[in-house]
């Protein structure tokens, strides 16, 4: 029977740093709550609202959420509904950090995505700037006894599912940003974007749910009674077939017929990052095709099995449908890669074959540029239409704003999958660059450590 609690280095949380920066926030959007009273913002359809010394720390806290936007809107609006939905935020993360520690209030952001994700109705507590309103809606909105809540079916699901997206996002990137710096964290981070359970356990002390002390972290210091996290069996099992594809790699003569192609189409030898994502894209290419009218259970219903300690045996690597979903998301991203493995396992043809084409893609990039320039395709795609943004309908904005953050999520996943694991801070701070949209640094940085693999 595979272990639930195999363990693995601990993560270290700079506590101190985090609930600083946290504090600080609260205290700037008090004070400028505060002046609004005094002398009234001007509202524009934009609401680009910018604050010197709250934007940057607001941005490095909850960057890539609604979370920034939703604090402009209450500072510039004063609504006391959105200004209130703004301080049990911060009032949230303050207190259940310091109550119960910060594995806590990562667990309870998860679980508010998933609620979201499963929610068949409009939720309370989504942050008021999800989504996009002109200044006539918004004042309309504003007057409504719940202003953060919409009617609209279709938009309340895009909502819910961004919500639940951008808590993922916020996860990882907290845990990138104030954590160890180890190959654990990254792991973790990545299993965040992915949603899955295993990055609970990866955090977990052992304290969460018991109230017991939990440890402050600042800097890289542990205090006494720091316990290893633990891994769930979901973890140890991905983790087994992952080990085994690393193994049918190195073996495989595929393996340099790929390296010996890409040299002579670029005149320089490739990473062995690029040669792994090109042999990996082919045999999950082949695999989908294979496969796509095999009756085969779900990953999630492999998964429920191995949580039951009942692992699938005899099953062909490139035939079980949780490593064809662990890949799946590997080389598309958290996003498309969902929707790649969930297309295949219910037959939805025509969508798999636009996901397929999507990887081929992606697999002409990283044969003619490299696995580095990926990430930097993949937001390219919506970075122009940005430039059109203020000519066009609010909902259009919205969709616009998800549709982003959705790609910078899929490239922030491959980013933290895909670049060479030897040097687990290197790859936290490449990541860290992309997640802050330091593109310049990211390319300039990414090149040479990718190139090195």
């Amino acid at each position: 029977m595979p272990s639930a609690f195999a363990t693995h280095p601990p993560i270290l949380f700079n506590t101190h740093g985090f609930l600083r920066d946290v504090r600080a926030v609260q205290c700037r959007f008090e004070t400028l709550v505060s002046e609004h009273h005094h002398r009234p913002f001007t509202l524009t359809d934009d609401l680009g609202y910018t604050d010197a010394e709250l934007t940057p720390l607001a941005e490095r806290l909850f960057g890539g959420t609604a979370w920034p936007d939703t604090l402009h809107l209450a500072i510039v609006t004063g609504e006391p509904a959105i200004v209130e939905q703004c301080r049990g935020f911060l009032d949230a993360i303050v207190g259940e950090t310091e109550d119960r520690g910060w594995q806590c209030w990562l667990m309870r952001i998860v679980v508010d995505g998933i609620m979201a994700m499963c929610a068949n109705r409009t939720l309370d507590g989504l942050p008021m700037a999800l989504r996009v309103r002109r200044r006539k809606a918004l004042r309309k909105t504003l007057r409504s006894r719940r202003p953060y809540r919409s009617d609209d079916g279709s938009k309340c699901y895009e909502d819910h599912m961004a919500y639940a997206r951008q808590n993922q996002w916020l996860c990882a990137t907290t845990l990138l940003r104030w954590g160890t710096p180890g190959q654990t964290t990254v792991r973790a981070a990545r299993q965040f974007m992915m949603c899955h359970e295993s990055a609970l356990m990866l955090i977990d002390d052992g304290e969460c749910f018991t109230h017991g002390e939990t440890v402050c972290i600042d800097g890289t210091d542990a205090g006494h009674g720091t316990a290893a996290p633990g891994t769930s069996s979901i973890d140890d099992y991905l983790q087994r077939l992952r080990s085994q594809a690393d193994a049918a790699y190195r073996a495989s003569t595929r393996r340099q017929q790929i390296a010996q192609e890409l040299h002579t189409s670029r005149g320089m030898q490739p990473s062995d990052s690029d040669v792994r994502y090109v042999y990996d894209a082919e045999r999950l290419i082949d695999a989908y095709q294979r496969l796509q009218y095999d009756d085969m259970p779900t990953h999630t219903e492999l998964l429920t099995q191995v949580l039951l300690y009942d692992e699938p045996t005899g099953m062909d690597l490139w035939e079980n449908p949780v490593y064809l979903f662990d890949m799946a998301c590997s080389l598309l991203g958290c996003t498309e890669g969902f929707r790649a493995a969930r297309f295949f396992e219910t037959h939805c043809q025509n969508q798999h074959a636009v996901s397929l084409d999507l990887l081929e893609d992606h697999v002409r990039v990283v044969r003619d540029e490299g696995l580095a320039q990926l990430p930097l395709r993949i937001v390219g795609e919506t970075q122009e239409l940005y430039s059109q943004v203020d000519e066009v309908s609010p909902s259009y904005r919205t969709s616009l704003h998800h549709y982003h953050r959705r790609n910078r999520a899929d490239a922030f996943s491959i980013i933290l999958d895909r670049l060479p694991a030897r040097n687990p801070a290197r790859v936290r701070d490449i990541a860290l660059c992309f997640a802050d949209e330091r593109y310049d640094d990211y390319a300039r940085v990414v090149e040479p450590f990718a190139a090195a693999a």
